[in-house]
């Protein structure tokens, strides 16, 4: 149900809250903001105080790419370098919203792009001075993070702008439907939009948009093929973890509270008939990384952090730092997908199904209402309840390895047959340039 509230209501409200409230509830609340090394990084460069880019006023305006989180720039990348292969002679500037992000683009597209910042908040200061600096042509974003006053902005200026590998989960799509008041412009003021799936496309066109401006579904994260360092695969990623190479690992990537203490008590009941059977531990936020250290001591298993691997040859390793998980299951027998024994709605199922691994996840991957049924249907993913279940087929795939195997092979056979999307986006944003020149 959408509201009955005019427009010339709504954007009047919305600036207030956006350019009064907000910032004096940042101003309250600022002792608080600064106990996190990521909000006292982040808080600043957002309200506008960064250094933009320094792009050259002459030629060519830019191509802006945004990504509000790793998820979002790891999908990304190879949409980004695409890009800067296809457009040698234009700019190419990328920002994001998180810390994790901003270091992670900082190390994957070194010499890639011309620029990289923080995506400034809405308020007035700060999106009027981002956009004198970086002026783009077309402006690009990366599944979510939609601000209605700068697409609104766009759009007033001729900016071309794409919503790509979009998605709406339910509680989005009944958001925007309920205040689409006013999401309604900010969708308007997009020319294409390109949803994950026919499923995502179908949500969009829920909301009202237009089919001519909805465009062939196409996922980028099946496109974005981790690109570990030599040391970082293989025995060379095994002796850094303080594994063997005969050592069978399984992997739980992405974990959240709830999860790890079920993982733990289904591998301890594993490694009572393979006592060199390893576990590595990710969890989701690198900051949860002592919480899940602290549980595993209480199972009783010698343990080591990733950072502090001097202790050999341990039962398992928690991750407390990101950017490792896709290597991770490059070395996997088993990988476990979290987010999904609780209610979060699964993590990246497409990761291990990349690495041709055996992928296990629970109940609930409600936010990958597509590819989740499709990794079950071909035969590349089972759904698991509890830690007896995790067990038992663990133990199968353990006891028969060439079972794992064709389980794996399915598992990434469903992702060879939707990937291409990157290049086919890198050809639209062109000829859209071009028509523009």
């Amino acid at each position: 149900m959408r509201l009955p509230i005019p427009s010339w209501l709504v954007w009047p409200v919305y600036l207030f809250l956006i350019n009064i409230v907000f910032p004096l509830t940042l101003l309250v609340i600022w002792p608080v903001l600064l106990l996190k090394e990521k909000r006292r990084r982040t808080l600043l460069p957002r309200l506008g105080f960064q250094r933009y880019p320094d792009l050259d006023d002459e030629g060519l305006r830019p191509v802006w790419v945004h990504a509000l989180s790793v998820g979002e720039l790891t999908s990304a990348i190879p949409l980004i370098e695409g890009v800067r292969a296809r457009l040698a002679n234009r700019k190419l500037v990328v920002s994001v919203s998180t810390l994790a992000a901003h270091r992670m683009a900082e190390k994957r597209l070194k010499g890639t792009i011309d620029g990289l910042f923080y995506f400034p908040y809405e308020t007035a200061m700060a999106y009027r001075r981002c956009l004198a600096r970086i002026r783009p042509a077309l402006f690009v974003l990366v599944e979510t993070d939609i601000w209605p006053g700068y697409l609104r902005h766009f759009s007033k200026c001729g900016i071309s702008s794409l919503l790509v590998n979009a998605r709406l989960s339910d509680r989005s799509l009944r958001s925007r439907r309920h205040w689409w008041c006013l999401f309604g412009a900010a969708f308007e003021a997009f020319e294409m939009i390109v949803g994950q799936s026919t499923g995502e496309t179908e949500r969009f066109a829920s909301l009202g948009i237009e089919r001519r401006r909805l465009g062939r579904p196409g996922n980028l994260k099946f496109d974005a093929v981790a690109q570990g360092a030599n040391e970082g695969t293989g025995e060379g990623l095994r002796r850094i973890l303080g594994f063997g190479v005969d050592d069978r690992i399984i992997v739980a990537g992405s974990t959240h509270r709830g999860e790890e203490a079920v993982v733990l008590s289904a591998f301890s009941r594993l490694r009572e008939d393979d006592p060199d059977l390893k576990l590595l531990l990710v969890p989701r936020h690198p900051e949860r990384a002592e919480e899940v250290v602290d549980l595993t001591i209480d199972a009783g298993f010698k343990f080591a952090r990733l950072t502090d691997l001097e202790s050999g040859d341990p039962d398992v390793v928690v991750i407390n730092r990101i950017g490792y998980l896709s290597r991770l299951y490059s070395i996997a027998e088993i990988a476990f997908v979290g987010g999904s024994l609780v209610r979060r709605g699964g993590q990246n199922p497409i990761e291990p199904a990349m690495a041709a691994k055996p992928i296990l996840f629970g109940p609930d991957m409600s936010d990958f209402p597509d590819i989740a049924p499709e990794l079950i249907e071909a035969g590349g993913a089972c759904v698991v309840g509890d830690g007896d279940e995790i067990h038992a087929r663990c133990r199968d795939w353990l006891d028969h390895p060439d079972r794992a195997s064709r389980v794996g092979s399915k598992a990434l056979g469903v992702i060879e047959k939707h990937r291409g999307t990157a290049g086919r986006l890198v050809g639209e944003i062109s000829n859209r340039l071009e028509r523009k020149t």
